[in-house]
């Protein structure tokens, strides 16, 4: 609704629209004028006079999200833009491509996110509606609606993350196991247990990625869109070494931009180890563990000894240190052990002083009578 109010002999509009306010000085003009420019202000054309810019925009929810999309490949990482697309797609499903984007109230928007509670859980949910301030800020700084629908839409509260890693006897048994394995499932295996490197991360890696010079392999496409560089174990380099020397036997010639686990039946890259890790559990009589979660048992035996956090997080690519935090408190035999030599130490400077003291005395066998 829009009001008409005079102020210093001039007449000013005040006009609200989604949300958001709008002002306008339309000068010492006739009331009848100043009027006429409140009834027609509703309309298209009045809101491009008066504000000198259309205000709503006829673009649809469909053609937003085609043009956010090229944005978000153009920006971020593949992986992060892939999982924008399967985002937008049920965002599409459930508003239709048609819908008019500034139609969009943030009662829409939470009636999507309800709904979406029913089938995923805090974390997912709070990256969707992550996606969804972002695409809808992207839109108001385009013109194409006024203010962002999800703005004002608060996050879940996350779980506590899981943290599963292996014990002696079970990391024992699955490197008996592994020894069965062919040698591109062993190696593609080790990498993610001696690296921490996501799925992702494993299944993308490059000969061009790994350093054997440098013994050293670097992940180009991070979950972070950053590269970071992962020192390799004398084990990982041992037999990525002997997995590039049977690929170059077979083949004849390796290109640095050649994936590194392949398929030797089909010479296609590994894409999903899921099931084949599956199997190597039940072998080893391993319960209650992912592939995921050798990324949480490299971090954890790091933290387990004393590696401090920042390293940790430096080597786990993370980009806020409060996801590194979980595996401090396996560190805590280092704060024991700190605390252990303080108490020591104090003791040690006790009894020095103590014995100082009574070697002066011995020294001066007059001065307990001698005053």
């Amino acid at each position: 609704m829009a009001k008409l109010y005079r102020k210093n002999n001039k007449w000013y509009i005040d006009y609200r629209l989604h949300g958001r306010r709008y002002r306008k000085c339309l000068g010492n003009i006739p009331k009848t004028e100043a009027e006429r420019i409140l009834l027609e202000v509703e309309t298209q054309k009045a809101q491009e006079k008066v504000f000198g810019k259309p205000i709503l925009s006829n673009i649809t929810l469909g053609e937003a999200l085609e043009q956010y999309l090229k944005y978000s490949k153009a920006r971020h990482s593949r992986q992060y833009a892939q999982s924008n697309g399967y985002r937008a797609k049920r965002l599409i499903e459930w508003f239709g491509e048609n819908r008019l984007l500034r139609d969009i109230s943030p009662i829409d928007i939470e009636n999507f996110l309800y709904e979406r509670t029913r089938k995923c859980g805090p974390c997912t949910f709070n990256s969707d509606l992550m996606f969804l301030k972002s695409f809808f800020n992207r839109c108001v700084e385009w013109e194409y609606i006024s203010s962002n629908p999800a703005a004002r839409i608060k996050q879940k509260k996350r779980p506590p993350g899981r943290l599963r890693y292996l014990s002696e006897n079970e990391l024992r048994r699955l490197m008996q196991e592994l020894e069965k394995e062919p040698l591109h499932w062993r190696a593609l295996f080790l990498t993610a247990l001696h690296t921490g490197m996501r799925k992702g991360e494993v299944i993308n890696l490059k000969w061009g990625d790994v350093d054997f010079a440098a013994t050293r392999i670097i992940v180009q496409n991070s979950k972070n869109n950053e590269k970071r560089i992962i020192p390799m174990t004398s084990t990982l380099k041992n037999i990525l070494q002997e997995l590039y020397n049977l690929q170059q036997q077979t083949t004849g010639c390796i290109s640095p931009v050649d994936y590194v686990f392949v398929n030797p039946e089909n010479g296609r890259r590994i894409t999903a180890p899921g099931s084949r890790f599956r199997k190597l559990l039940k072998r080893a009589r391993i319960k209650d563990f992912r592939f995921h979660d050798m990324r949480h048992n490299f971090a954890s035996y790091l933290a387990m000894n004393n590696v401090d956090i920042r390293t940790i997080q430096e080597l786990l690519g993370h980009k806020d240190i409060k996801m590194t935090i979980r595996y401090s408190h396996l560190s805590s035999r280092a704060l024991e052990q700190a605390v252990r030599k303080f108490n020591d130490y104090v003791e040690e400077k006790l009894d020095a002083s103590e014995n100082k003291e009574e070697d002066e005395e011995s020294e001066d066998p007059e001065g307990e009578n001698g005053g």
